[in-house]
C-alpha cells in the first residue's frame, strides 16, 4: 500500500485543554488558541516586541479565489499572559511560511512571492507593499527561514518547487520572473532575454494582488539556501542540494543550521555554508546524507522520519546555563520540540553524543509545532497548527482551524526588562553594541545598520568596547562584522592584524578570517599558509572559504597545495569546491596528473562538477592507485541508463550479501527455540542469500513461487538431530510450513509423515534439497530432528520456510462501521504480520526503522490518531493527500508510470505501489504530471473488517516500539576525506550492539572442530572464532567472527550484514589476515593470487595452555604458477582478560626466489567489528601514544590497538609485530576499522624510497605476529 492520505496527518487525538509535557526546569503556557489564531504558521516580533503572526486559509490547497494569507498583531493587553485583542497588519498574501522584521520593514515569505510590507503613516496598518521577488514556485516546498545575519544579509531557504515561467512568459502577466539563482537551482534558464534580476515592484494596500500558483505544480530540480542585500540586491545561491529546506537559523558566532524534509528517507538537519552540496537532485550522484560520499557535504545529526519545522538558536540571559547556546527544532509530525546541543566534530557541528534531545513532547495536547522565536521578556514563543491538516470550513464558510501559541519559560525566572524606546538614531555607539545581545533579532540587524550608516566615525569606538574584557560572543560577532561593513583601509587592517594572532580570542579570530573574504582583501594569500596550518579545523575552513568567497585567485596554488594534506571531511570539501570555481576544468585538468592521490582527488571532483569527464577517463582513473580517486571516478561514471528501468523492491537485501540476523522486517514466526540452543534465526529465501547460521553456503535455485518468502535459518552443526520435538516457534497467522530435507538423507522422521510431497526443490552451492509441506493454524508449532537414526554419512541439516495464506477478499466493500466493531476481537500480532507480510503495507510505509518510507511514515501512530481515522485511511486513502504523497504520473519510453516522487535529477525516481522503484532518465520523460490522487489503492475490496480491525490494533499499539526507533541512537561520524568505498554506506541505523559481559578469559581447554573448509573454534561449548582455510572468494587463511572474552565479537561479522556492516571490501577484509599487495608482483591482498591450502602440517591440539596447529599452503598466481610454500604456525591461548593469538609464517621460494614489494596493503591486518570503528566512537591508539587513525597511519609503532565500548564495556583489539621480524611495522589504519601492521611499504607509507624485500632461492623468509582480543581493559 502506499499511502498519500491523512495516515499522522491529522491529529484527532488532542486534549484541546491540555499542555504539552516540557523538561522539568520549564513551564508551558497556551498564549493564544483560536479564534485569534487560526491555521497559523509563522511569527516574529518587531522592535517594540510585538507580535506577529502570520495566518489563514491558505494553505495547502488555495485556488484562485481562496481569501489570502494575512499578518496580524496579537497582544495581550490585561497583562495576564493571555493574548486577548487580535489586528490585522497586512493581509492579501500567499501562504505565509516566514517573517523577518528589518528596521520599518516585515518581509513576508509568501511563495511564489517574497514581499515587503511597510506602515508608513503609524496606524499599525500596512499601507505599502513591495514585491521583491515573483514566481519563486508554490506553497509546496516553498520559501521559509527569513534570518538577517551579522553580514547585513537577508537568508532564507527555498524547497525544490520552481515557478511557472520558465519557458515562455505569460501574456497576462508580463512581469512574472523568478530571479536568476532561483531559476540556476530548478534546472531552468528561463524564457528569452528574461533579465537576471527583475525589479520589485511597489503597490499600495488596495492595488496589491499576490501572485497564485497551482499548489499541485511539478517540483523543480533542487531547493537552496539565498541570500541577499536589502531590496534583493546581490541574490546569490550559498548552499544547494535540498529537497524541502524549511527552517533556518544562526548563532551567537554566525554559525547556521537548518533541516529539510523528505517523505521516504527521514528528515535531515544541515550545516550550510558557501558552495556545499547537500546531494538532493545532485548533478551526477545524489546522496541524502553525505557519509562517506565525497561528492556532498554530510549533514549535522541522525535523520529524524518526523517532519521538521522551526529552526532558532537559543541564548536568552534569564534562561538556565545548560539551556543557552543550544539549538531548538520543532517536529510537528511527532508533536516534539527537540534540543540540539552543539559540538564540533573538525568543522561539522553535530549533536553531543550524536542524540536527538526531547524538550517538548506534544503527548495528549494539541502540539503540532511549526514556527518558534523568542519574545522580548525572553520567553520561547512556540506556534503550532490545528488538528486538520489545511484549511477547514464550516457549512456557513467559516474558518473552522484551531491555533496554537504556546509560552516557555523556565520555572521561576523574571521576564527580561521590555525594549527601550529610544530609536537607533538617538542611541550612543554603546547602547547599540549593547543590542547586539538583544534576544530579538531585528533590534540587533537595526542597531548595526545604524553604526554602520555613522560609517567611520564609529567605527574608532567600536574597536574600543571590541577591546574591552566580557564581551558576550554575539557583541563580539556583530561588531566585528559591523566593522567589515563599514569597510575601508581600517577595518581590513584590524581584521589583518587579528586573523595573523594566534593568540586571539578564537571566536574573534574566527570572525575576523570570514570578515577578509567578505571584504575581498589582498591580504589573504599572505595570511592562508599560516591559518592553513592551524591545527583547529574551523579555523582551517574559514580560511579556505573566505579565499573562496573572495574569488583570490592568488590563493590557487596555496589551496592546491593544501588539498594534499587535508584530511577533515568538511575542510576537504570547501578546499576542493574553492578550487573548481577559481580555475575553472582548463586548470582542473592538468591535476590529473599530480602525483599526490588527494589533489587528484580534488581535481577530479571540481571537473565532474563542472560537467561530464570523458569516459576512457574516468576508466583510468577508475584504477588509480589512490583509493579515494577510485572512488570519485566510479561515482562520476555512475551507471548509465538509456530507459526507464524498474528495480527491486527497496526493502529487498542484496542477494549474497546477508547475515545470520537479515532480510525480515517483522517476521510471521517469533519465539524460536532450538534444544540444541544454537543460533536460529528467521531471513529471507532468495537465491543468493545465506541457508545456515553457521555456514557460509548460499542458495543457488530457489522455487519461483517460494523466492522472497520468510525462512527459519537453522544451525548445519545440528545436522545429526534425533527426536519428535527440537525446534518451537510461535506462527502470528495461518501458514504453510515448508521443510526442505537433505536429498541424501534416507527416510524422513517420524514428524514429517504429515508433510505433502511438494515436488519442488530447491539448491544450495553445496548440496540439493526436497520440500515437504503442511498448513498450520495461528499459534506454537513443533518440528523434530533432522533424521530417523544415527548417520555417520555426509548431510546437512533442514531448514524451515514460511509462507503465510493469502488473503480471502470480502463478498462485498468492507465498511468503516464494521471494521471499528471487529476491533473488540482485533489481534495486533497478526495486525503486524499483515501490515508487513501479506497486505503488505510495508512496501510504502515505515513504522520505526521497518518498512519504506514512500507514503507517510506510520511510526507513533497511535499517539496522535484515533482508531476510526485510521481505518478511514486505510478504507479511503484519498480522504486527505499529504504533501510529498500525491501521485506522479510520467510517460517515458513509450510506457506510462504511477508513483510517488523520491527524487528528481538527472534520472527521476518513482517509489510504485509494488515496492519496487522506476528510474526514469530525464531526458526520455514526455510528460510529468501531480495528480490530487493518492497512489495508495483503497484496501475496503481487499481487506475483510477483522484485517483492517487487526491492522488498526497494531499501528494503535506499536507506539512504543516505534518510537524507540524512530531515530537512530548514535550519530554516524563525518566521513574522511578518503571514502572506505566507491559505494555510499546504507544508512540504516546499527543493530544494537551485542549483549555481553567482560569476565576474564575462561581457563578451560579450546577445541577445534574441523568442517570441510574452516576449525570452528570452541570454548566450554560456545564459539570464539572460525579459521577458515577454503574459501570460494578470499584465496587466502584467515580468521573470522572472532570474540574476545565474554563472547563480544571484535572482529566485523563475517560475511558482513548489510544495513549492519559496512560491506567494502567484504572479500579482503574478512577478520585476521596475512596477505600481500606485491608479492612477486602478484596481488594475494585482492584475491589475484591464492594462498591454497595443501595440509594440516600439525593438528588442533590443547598444549596445556594453549590451542596449536600448523598449516602448510601453496602460494599460486594467478596461472597457478608456485611462487612458493607458506608454513603457518598458530596458538591461541586465554591469559587473564585476554585470548592471544599467535601467528608465525615461514616463506620458502619454489624457484629461484621472490621478492615482497612496497605497498600500503602488505601485512597482518584486522577488521573491527562494527560499533568498535572510529566512525562509530572506537579509537586507534599506538605505542608512541598517537591516537586515531589519521594520526597514525604511515607511523612506525611496537604496536596498535583498536578498541571501542560495546554496552559499556571496553573491548579492542592489539597487534603486536615481533621484535625478531625483519624490520619494525608501519600501519595502515582506517577509521572504517581496518588496521594493518606492514614492513613492507617504506615506500607507500611516506617512510622513505621505495624498496623490495628479496627471498632467495634456498632461504626461508619468517615473521611473526601477535593478536590480542582483550574486554574489560584497553
Amino acid at each position: 500500500m502506499a499511502a498519500g492520505n491523512l495516515f499522522g496527518q491529522v491529529d484527532k487525538t488532542p486534549n484541546l485543554k491540555e499542555l504539552p509535557e516540557i523538561a522539568p526546569d520549564f513551564e508551558a503556557r497556551l498564549f493564544a488558541k483560536e479564534p485569534l489564531v487560526r491555521n497559523a504558521c509563522s511569527l516574529a516580533f518587531d522592535s517594540r516586541g510585538r507580535m506577529f503572526v502570520g495566518q489563514g486559509p491558505q494553505y495547502r490547497t488555495p485556488t484562485p479565489s481562496t481569501l489570502g494569507d494575512s499578518v496580524v498583531i496579537l497582544e495581550d493587553t490585561d497583562g495576564d499572559g493571555v493574548a486577548d485583542k487580535v489586528r490585522t497588519f497586512a493581509t492579501g498574501f500567499n501562504c505565509i511560511q516566514g517573517l523577518a522584521w528589518h528596521g520599518k520593514d516585515l518581509w513576508v515569505a509568501n511563495a511564489p512571492d517574497l514581499t515587503i510590507v511597510r506602515d508608513t503613516d503609524g496606524d499599525d496598518v500596512a499601507d505599502e507593499y513591495i514585491r521583491v521577488f515573483t514566481d519563486l514556485g508554490n506553497i509546496e516546498h516553498a520559501l521559509h527561514g527569513l534570518n538577517w545575519a551579522p553580514d547585513g544579509r537577508l537568508y532564507m531557504s527555498k524547497g525544490n518547487s520552481k515557478g511557472v515561467v520558465i519557458k515562455n512568459w505569460k501574456k497576462d502577466e508580463p512581469d512574472r520572473i523568478a530571479p536568476k539563482p532561483f531559476r540556476e537551482l530548478w534546472g531552468v534558464p528561463g524564457p528569452p532575454d528574461a533579465p537576471d534580476f527583475p525589479p520589485p515592484r511597489s503597490f499600495t494596500r488596495a492595488t496589491y494582488k499576490s501572485t497564485y500558483q497551482d499548489p499541485n505544480d511539478d517540483w523543480g530540480r533542487m531547493g537552496g539556501i539565498l541570500r541577499c542585500e536589502d531590496m534583493g540586491r546581490g541574490l546569490e545561491i550559498v548552499a544547494r542540494g535540498y529537497r524541502n529546506a524549511f527552517g533556518l537559523g544562526v548563532d551567537a558566532s554566525f554559525d547556521w543550521l537548518g533541516v529539510d524534509q523528505d517523505q521516504s528517507d527521514g528528515d535531515r538537519l544541515f550545516m550550510p555554508f558557501y558552495g556545499a552540496n547537500f546531494g538532493w537532485a545532485h548533478a551526477w550522484s545524489a546522496h541524502w546524507t553525505g557519509e562517506n560520499h565525497l561528492p556532498t557535504v554530510p549533514i549535522s545529526a541522525p535523520v529524524i522520519h518526523g517532519s521538521l519545522t522551526g529552526v532558532l538558536y537559543a541564548d536568552a540571559p534569564n534562561w538556565p546555563d545548560k539551556f543557552r547556546g543550544v539549538w531548538i527544532i520543532n517536529d510537528w509530525l511527532l508533536k516534539k520540540t527537540y534540543l540540539h546541543r552543539p559540538d564540533w566534530k573538525g568543522a561539522l557541528m553535530q549533536p553531543q553524543g550524536g542524540r536527538w534531545e526531547d524538550f517538548i513532547i506534544g503527548s495528549k495536547a494539541l502540539y503540532r509545532p511549526v514556527d518558534l522565536a523568542f519574545g522580548p521578556d525572553g520567553a520561547l514563543y512556540i506556534i503550532g497548527w490545528g488538528s486538520g491538516y489545511g484549511v477547514e470550513w464550516d457549512k456557513e464558510g467559516n474558518m473552522t482551524n484551531e491555533g496554537r501559541i504556546f509560552r516557555i519559560m523556565p520555572k521561576g525566572a523574571s521576564p527580561l526588562p521590555p525594549p527601550g524606546s529610544t530609536k537607533p538614531p538617538g542611541m550612543s555607539v554603546t547602547e547599540l553594541i549593547a543590542e547586539f545581545g538583544s534576544v530579538l533579532p531585528v533590534r540587533r540587524i537595526d542597531a548595526q545598520d545604524e553604526l554602520v550608516r555613522r560609517g567611520n566615525a564609529a567605527a574608532g569606538d567600536i574597536r574600543k568596547a571590541l577591546a574591552q574584557p566580557g564581551l558576550s560572543t554575539a557583541r563580539e560577532t556583530w561588531s566585528l562584522w559591523t566593522l567589515a561593513r563599514i569597510g575601508g583601509a581600517g577595518a581590513e587592517g584590524f581584521m589583518k592584524g587579528i586573523a595573523a594572532d594566534p593568540s586571539a580570542q578564537f571566536n574573534r579570530r574566527l570572525q575576523a578570517v570570514r570578515a577578509l573574504g567578505f571584504l575581498k582583501s589582498a591580504a589573504l594569500p599572505e595570511l592562508l599558509p599560516a591559518l592553513l596550518a592551524s591545527s583547529e579545523p574551523r579555523l582551517r575552513f574559514a580560511a579556505i572559504q573566505a579565499a573562496h568567497q573572495a574569488n583570490s585567485t592568488a590563493c590557487v596554488a596555496i589551496l592546491t597545495n593544501h588539498a594534499a594534506t587535508e584530511s577533515e571531511r568538511i575542510c576537504y570539501f570547501a578546499t576542493w569546491r574553492a578550487l573548481r570555481d577559481l580555475v575553472g576544468a582548463a586548470a582542473l585538468e592538468p591535476l590529473l596528473a599530480d602525483t599526490r592521490g588527494p589533489v587528484r582527488c580534488a581535481a577530479l571532483l571540481g571537473l565532474r562538477d563542472l560537467g561530464p569527464v570523458k569516459p576512457e577517463l574516468l576508466a583510468v582513473l577508475a584504477r588509480d592507485m589512490d583509493e579515494s580517486v577510485r572512488t570519485v571516478a566510479q561515482l562520476a561514471m555512475g551507471r548509465p541508463a538509456k530507459r526507464p528501468e524498474i528495480q527491486s523492491p527497496a526493502k529487498a537485501p542484496a542477494p549474497g550479501k546477508s547475515g545470520p540476523e537479515s532480510g525480515r522486517i517483522s517476521p510471521i514466526t517469533s519465539n524460536l527455540r532450538a534444544e540444541s540452543a544454537l543460533s536460529y534465526t528467521q531471513g529471507t529465501l532468495k537465491n543468493g542469500e545465506r541457508a545456515y547460521t553457521d555456514r557460509s553456503y548460499v542458495f543457488t535455485k530457489v522455487p519461483e513461487s517460494l523466492d522472497g518468502a520468510e525462512m527459519i535459518r537453522t544451525a548445519n552443526n545440528d545436522d545429526d538431530t534425533r527426536g519428535n520435538s527440537f525446534l518451537t516457534f510461535d506462527l502470528a497467522m495461518e501458514s504453510t510450513v515448508f521443510i526442505a530435507h537433505d536429498r541424501r538423507i534416507a527416510g524422513r522422521p517420524e514428524w514429517m509423515k504429515p508433510f505433502a510431497d511438494t515436488d519442488l526443490a530447491l539448491a544450495t552451492d553445496h548440496n540439493q534439497f526436497h520440500l515437504w509441506s503442511q498448513d498450520f493454524p495461528a499459534g506454537k508449532v513443533s518440528l523434530g530432528g533432522s533424521l530417523v537414526s544415527a548417520s555417520a554419512g555426509t548431510k546437512s541439516n533442514y531448514f524451515v520456510i514460511i509462507k503465510p495464506k493469502p488473503l480471502v477478499p470480502p463478498p462485498a466493500l468492507t465498511t468503516a462501521e464494521q471494521s471499528l466493531a471487529a476491533l473488540a476481537k482485533a489481534d495486533a500480532r497478526r495486525g503486524e504480520a499483515l501490515f508487513f507480510n501479506v497486505a503488505v503495507c510495508s512496501t510504502c510505509h515505515r513504522v520505526g526503522n521497518r518498512g519504506t518510507n514512500f507514503g507517510p511514515d506510520l511510526t507513533n501512530l497511535g499517539a496522535r490518531m484515533e482508531a476510526k481515522y485510521i481505518v478511514q485511511s486505510l478504507l479511503d486513502p484519498n480522504a486527505v493527500i499529504t504533501e510529498g504523497f500525491a501521485g506522479h504520473s510520467v510517460e517515458a519510453g513509450g510506457k506510462s508510470y504511477f508513483g510517488i516522487l523520491l527524487s528528481a535529477g538527472p534520472t527521476l525516481r518513482l517509489g510504485l505501489v509494488t515496492g519496487q522503484v522506476v528510474e526514469i532518465p530525464e531526458n526520455t520523460i514526455k510528460r510529468h504530471e501531480i495528480l490530487p490522487v493518492s497512489p495508495m489503492p483503497p484496501q475496503s475490496a481487499l481487506l475483510k473488517p477483522q484485517d483492517v480491525a487487526d491492522i488498526t490494533a497494531w499501528l494503535m499499539t506499536a507506539k512504543q516500539e516505534a518510537s524507540a526507533t524512530t531515530q537512530p541512537t548514535a550519530l554516524p561520524k563525518p566521513a574522511p576525506a578518503k571514502p572506505s568505498s566507491a559505494a555510499p554506506p546504507s544508512t540504516a541505523p546499527s543493530s544494537a550492539a551485542p549483549s555481553a559481559t567482560a569476565k576474564p578469559a575462561d581457563s578451560s581447554p579450546l577445541t577445534a572442530v574441523e568442517k570441510p573448509d574452516r576449525l570452528v573454534i570452541m570454548q566450554s561449548g560456545g564459539m570464539i572464532g572460525e579459521f577458515v582455510f577454503s574459501d570460494p572468494k578470499i584465496r587466502r587463511p584467515f580468521f573470522a567472527n572472532l570474540r574476545a572474552p565474554g563472547g563480544i565479537p571484535v572482529t566485523r561479522t563475517w560475511p558482513p550484514v548489510p544495513g549492519v556492516d559496512a560491506v567494502d571490501h567484504a572479500d579482503m577484509h574478512p577478520g585476521v589476515w596475512l596477505a600481500f599487495g606485491n608479492l612477486a608482483g602478484h596481488d594475494f591482498w585482492r584475491n589475484n593470487g591464492t594462498m591454497k591450502h595443501e595440509s594440516f602440517a600439525a593438528p588442533p591440539a590443547w598444549k596445556g595452555d594453549r590451542l596449536e596447529f600448523s598449516t602448510i599452503s601453496s602460494l599460486l598466481t594467478s596461472k597457478d604458477t608456485k611462487l612458493a610454500a607458506m608454513r603457518s604456525d598458530f596458538s591461541i591461548a586465554p591469559k587473564g582478560g585476554e585470548l592471544h593469538l599467535t601467528w608465525a609464517a615461514a616463506f620458502t621460494p619454489e624457484g629461484d626466489g621472490f621478492y615482497f614489494g612496497d605497498q600500503e596493503e602488505m601485512g597482518l591486518g584486522v577488521r573491527m567489528a562494527t560499533p568498535l570503528i572510529e566512525k562509530s566512537g572506537g579509537r586507534i591508539t599506538a605505542s608512541t601514544g598517537k591516537t586515531t587513525a589519521n594520526a597514525t597511519w604511515g607511523q612506525p609503532a611496537e604496536w596498535c590497538d583498536y578498541s571501542g565500548t560495546i554496552n559499556g564495556i571496553q573491548v579492542g583489539v592489539k597487534i603486536i609485530p615481533d621484535p625478531a621480524n625483519f624490520r619494525p611495522s608501519w600501519w595502515h589504519n582506517r577509521d572504517y576499522g581496518v588496521f594493518v601492521a606492514n614492513p613492507f611499504g617504506r615506500g607507500a607509507m611516506k617512510q622513505g624510497k621505495p624498496d623490495r624485500t628479496e627471498v632467495k632461492k634456498g632461504e626461508t623468509f619468517r615473521m611473526k605476529f601477535t593478536i590480542i582480543l582483550h574486554a574489560g581493559k584497553p
